[in-house]
């Protein structure tokens, strides 16, 4: 079993900033949460 791929992690941090502000529900807690292994 080989595992490989790509990841573009400033990329990856930008869209969820970008989900965060347009997000509905304003008044919880903003989390974002990278996990890399």
């Amino acid at each position: 079993l080989e595992i490989g791929g790509e990841m573009n992690l400033t990329s990856g941090i930008q869209v969820a900033q970008l989900a965060l502000k347009h997000r509905q529900n304003k008044k919880q807690q903003q989390r974002i949460i990278v996990f890399a292994g």
